[in-house]
C-alpha cells in the first residue's frame, strides 16, 4: 500500500466575538469536514470516505481539558476508529502521528487515518518551526552546546558579511563588515540566529486555529475518483531531523550531471535566512563551516543575511555568470537556493568551454514505453534508482582495476532484487523473466554494461532448476542464503573440448559411498573466484550405456572453494571486472544431498533454463546498445565543428538514428520472447530470436558509438570503447549465431539439420 495524504483543511478564527468563540473540539470537526470535503467532491464520497475512518489521531491541546477527544470526534462523526491517539503537545508531534499513520496505513492496519489538532490561541499561521527544529537536532548530532553552535553561526555569518562587504552589489558594499564577536552577541535587536524567536512562537495568542489532514492509500484514492493531482506522497519514517535529504540530492545531482566532485567548484552560494542551511550544505559537502578552502557565500553577495524578496534568487543566478565572466576558463560556482531543509533547488554553472561534453550521457532516463505493465515500469525505475548511485567513473574504475563490483551487488542484495524470478517464501519476488528482463536491461543501460549485468547474472536465471526440481529442504539451505546475497553462485557446464554440444560432456561424477566423486574440466566460468558454490553438469552414466545422449548427464549444486577445484582466471578483452575461469577438478567429493533432481536426468534441468539465459543476455545487450547510442547522440549534439554541432550533419545523425529503430525492434521481440515464456510457452525461437536481434544491434550501436565521437570515441575517458569491448559478449554467449540460425532453420523453418 503507498501512503497519500488526499483532503487537507485550515480553520482560521480571528473574530473577537463572544458568539463566534469556538472550542478545539469544534475546530477540529469543522476541520475534518473541511478536509473530508476538499478530498471527495462529492456527496456520495463524502459519505463513504467519512465512514471508513478507522483511525483518529489528536495533538494534545493547551486549552482545553479532554479526557477521550479522538472518542468524542469519532462520535460525532458516527465512526468507531481501530486506532485512536491523543498525543502529548505540539512540536514534532504532529509529524510523528503523520509518521506513524503512513505505516499503518502502508502495511495495511488502517484504511483511512485522520489526523487533526486545534487551539482555541491558534497561531500566524505557518510558524517557521522547521529551522530551529533541524539547528538544534543538527547540534545533538555533532555533540555540540548550544553555546559551541551559536559561536560557530556567528563565525560563519561573519564570513558571509565579510564577502558581502567586497561586493559592489551588495547593501553593505564598501561599509565595515560585520564580524563574529558583534554578530555572535545577543540583544533585543538581535537575537540569537540559531535558537527559536521567543515573540514570533508565541504570537499565535492572538488566532484561534483548527487543522485536518486525512491519509489513506493509492489503492481507495482510486475507488472514492480522487483525481491523482490532488495526491500528497508524504515523506514519512523520516529517520532524524539532522540530515536534509532535499539539501543533499540537490547538491548530489548537481554534482553528478556535471561529473565534477566538491573541490572543482570555485565559490558555493547557500541561500537561507537560516545558518542550518548553509550548515547542512557544507557538512554534506565536507567543507569546513568556520575555515572552508573556498568562498562561501549567500546569495551572490547581496547581504549577508538572505531575505526572500525581490526575487533575490534570480540576482544570485545573475551574480554567478558575472563570475563566471569574469574568471574564464575555470569558474564552477555552485547556487543552492533554498526554501527550507525539506525543498531545495541547487544548479551549477561553468562556462562552456570547460563543461564535459559527455558528462550527462548516460544519466538514467525513466522508461516511458507504453508497453510495460505496472510490475515492469516499477522494477525499472526502483533498480535505475540503485544504478544512479554507479556512475560511468565508477564502471571505468572496476574495469581498470578488475575489481568486482560488489557494491553494486550488495546494494540489489540489500533491496531483494536478486531474486527477483525466485519464491516468495525463500525471500525472493515470484516475478516473471519479464520483469528480470527489465531488470537487466536498466542495469547495463545505467552504464555499468554486461560488467554490472554479469556480476547478478546468474543470481537470476541460474537457479531456476533448484527452484523446480529441487527438494523443499534443498530450497530452503540453498536459495534463503543466495537471495539474501550471502552466497554467490557460478554456472558450470561447458567444456573446453565440447563448446555448445553439451550432450558430450567429459566430466564424470561416479558414485562413492553416500556421494560422488567429480573429475574433468570446466571452462569460461563467471565468478569462479568468488563463487560459494557452483551448480554443475556432469556425465553420472556413460553415452554407451544410455538410450539417448541426452541421458546420463546429472546436475549438482554444490560448495565450490575446495582443494580439489583448481580455478584459473582467463585474461579477456572486455568485461575485465567479472572473473572468467576454468576450473579442473579431479576426485572432488560432492554429498548425495547436493544432487538436483533424479540421477540421470540433469539435462532436461538444464534445458528449463536456457531460454530464459537467452532472454536476460538480449535484455543485457539492449541496455548497451541503448546506452551507446544516448551518449553518442548527446555528444553528436553539443560537440561543434565548422561551426555547427555535428549532429546536424546527416552522416553522423542518420546511422544513429538507424541504430536505435532496431535496438527498438530487438526490444520488441526480447519482451514478446519474455512474456511467452512468463506464459509457460516451451519453444526456443522467441528467445534465440531476441538475443540475436538484441546482440546484434547493440554491437552496431555500439561501434557507431565509437565513430561518432571521433578520436574521443577511443579514449577511455568517454567509455563508449568499454562498451564496444563487452557488446562482443552477447554475440558470443551463451549460444552463437550460427546456432541459432541452425535452430531456426529447423525448428521454424522445417528444413533438414545441417551440423
Amino acid at each position: 500500500m503507498i501512503p497519500i495524504i488526499i483532503g487537507i483543511a485550515d480553520i482560521k478564527n480571528r473574530s473577537a466575538k463572544v458568539e463566534d468563540a469556538r472550542e478545539p473540539a469544534a475546530l477540529m470537526l469543522e476541520a475534518i469536514h473541511a478536509a473530508i470535503k476538499d478530498a471527495s467532491g462529492s456527496t456520495a464520497n463524502s459519505t463513504k470516505l467519512q465512514s471508513s475512518i478507522d483511525s483518529i489521531d489528536v495533538v494534545k491541546t493547551w486549552t482545553w481539558p479532554y479526557s477521550d477527544l479522538p472518542g468524542l470526534l469519532g462520535q460525532k462523526l458516527g465512526v468507531q476508529p481501530k486506532h485512536k491517539l491523543y498525543s502529548e503537545h505540539g512540536g514534532n508531534q504532529p509529524a510523528k502521528l503523520l509518521d506513524d499513520a503512513a505505516r499503518r496505513i502502508a502495511t495495511g492496519e488502517n484504511q483511512v487515518a485522520v489526523l487533526t489538532g486545534a487551539e482555541a490561541l491558534a497561531s500566524l499561521g505557518a510558524p517557521i518551526h522547521i529551522y530551529p527544529l533541524y539547528e538544534n537536532g543538527f547540534r545533538a548530532h555533532r555533540g555540540q552546546s548550544i553555546e559551541e553552535n551559536h559561536q560557530e553561526s556567528a563565525i560563519l555569518y561573519g564570513n558571509f558579511s565579510q564577502t558581502a562587504a567586497s561586493n559592489q552589489y551588495a547593501w553593505n558594499y564598501g561599509q565595515k563588515p560585520e564580524t563574529a564577536e558583534s554578530i555572535g552577541t545577543i540583544s533585543k535587536k538581535n537575537r540569537m540566529i540559531c535558537f527559536p524567536y521567543p515573540l514570533l512562537m508565541n504570537a499565535f495568542n492572538t488566532v484561534n486555529l483548527g487543522a485536518a489532514c486525512i491519509v489513506t492509500s493509492t489503492e481507495f484514492a482510486k475507488q472514492l475518483g480522487v483525481p491523482e493531482e490532488k495526491w500528497i506522497y508524504p515523506l514519512w519514517e523520516r529517520p532524524n531531523f539532522y540530515e536534509s535529504s532535499a539539501i543533499s540530492k540537490s547538491l548530489d545531482e548537481c554534482l553528478k550531471s556535471s561529473s565534477l566532485k566538491p573541490s572543482d567548484i570555485g565559490i558555493y552560494d547557500f541561500y537561507s535566512c537560516f545558518p542550518i542551511v548553509p550548515k547542512l550544505a557544507c557538512h554534506h559537502l565536507g567543507i569546513s563551516i568556520t575555515e572552508p578552502q573556498k568562498a562561501i557565500t549567500v546569495l551572490g553577495g547581496l547581504t549577508s543575511f538572505g531575505g526572500a524578496g525581490n526575487n533575490y534568487s534570480m540576482h544570485c543566478q545573475s551574480k554567478a555568470k558575472s563570475f563566471i565572466h569574469a574568471h574564464q576558463p575555470q569558474a564552477r560556482r555552485m547556487n543552492l537556493e533554498n526554501v527550507h531543509p525539506m525543498n531545495n533547488i541547487s544548479c551549477l554553472m561553468f562556462p562552456r568551454s570547460t563543461r564535459p561534453l559527455h558528462a550527462r550521457a548516460t544519466e538514467f532516463l525513466q522508461n516511458q514505453d507504453p508497453d510495460l505493465s505496472d510490475s515492469q515500469r516499477t522494477v525499472r525505475e526502483a533498480v535505475g534508482k540503485i544504478c544512479s548511485d554507479f556512475p560511468d567513473e565508477y564502471w571505468a574504475r572496476v574495469d581498470e582495476t578488475h575489481k568486482f563490483p560488489t557494491e553494486l551487488y550488495d546494494a540489489l542484495a540489500r533491496q531483494g532484487w536478486l531474486g527477483i524470478c525466485l519464491p516468495q517464501r525463500y525471500g525472493g519476488s515470484e516475478l516473471g523473466i519479464s520483469e528480470a528482463a527489465v531488470m537487466m536491461q536498466t542495469i547495463s543501460e545505467s552504464g555499468a554494461g554486461m560488467t554490472g549485468a554479469s556480476s547478478i547474472h546468474m543470481n537470476i536465471f541460474g537457479l531456476e532448476p533448484v527452484a523446480k526440481f529441487g527438494t523443499e529442504e534443498q530450497k530452503e539451505r540453498w536459495l534463503t542464503p543466495l537471495i539474501a546475497g550471502r552466497e554467490r553462485a557460478c554456472f558450470g557446464v561447458t567444456e573446453p573440448n565440447t563448446g555448445l554440444d553439451t550432450l558430450k560432456l567429459q566430466s564424470t561424477a561416479r558414485r562413492d559411498g553416500e556421494g560422488y566423486k567429480l573429475s574433468g574440466q570446466k571452462i569460461w566460468i563467471s565468478t569462479a573466484q568468488r563463487a560459494d558454490k557452483i551448480l554443475i553438469l556432469v556425465r553420472t552414466t556413460p553415452r554407451d550405456q544410455v538410450r539417448k545422449p541426452s541421458q546420463g548427464l546429472s546436475l549438482f549444486y554444490t560448495d565450490l572453494q575446495v582443494p580439489e577445484v583448481d580455478i584459473t582466471e582467463i585474461p579477456k578483452m572486455g568485461r575485465a571486472a567479472v572473473d572468467t575461469n576454468t576450473l579442473f577438478f579431479d576426485n572432488w567429493h560432492v554429498p548425495a544431498t547436493d544432487r538436483v533432481g533424479p540421477e540421470d536426468e540433469g539435462f532436461k534441468m538444464i534445458i528449463h533454463g536456457m531460454n530464459a539465459e537467452r532472454i536476460l543476455i538480449g535484455a543485457e545487450a539492449l541496455g548497451l546498445g541503448f546506452a551507446a547510442i544516448r551518449r553518442a547522440a548527446l555528444y553528436a549534439g553539443e560537440r561543434v565543428v565548422f561551426g555547427r554541432p555535428i549532429g546536424q550533419n546527416q552522416g553522423v545523425q542518420h546511422p544513429l538514428a538507424e541504430s536505435w529503430m532496431k535496438l527498438e525492434a530487438a526490444r520488441m521481440m526480447i519482451y514478446q520472447a519474455a512474456r511467452l515464456y512468463d506464459q509457460g510457452y516451451p519453444g526456443g525461437e522467441y528467445a534465440n530470436a531476441g538475443k540475436y536481434l538484441a546482440a546484434e544491434a547493440a554491437f552496431e550501436a555500439c561501434e557507431r558509438a565509437i565513430l561518432a565521437h571521433g578520436g574521443m570515441g577511443y579514449a577511455k575517458e568517454y567509455h563508449v570503447e568499454r562498451y564496444l569491448r563487452e557488446v562482443f559478449i552477447p554475440r558470443i554467449a551463451p549460444v552463437s549465431r550460427e546456432m541459432i540460425f541452425n535452430y531456426v532453420g529447423e525448428r521454424v523453418l522445417g528444413l533438414p539439420r545441417s551440423y
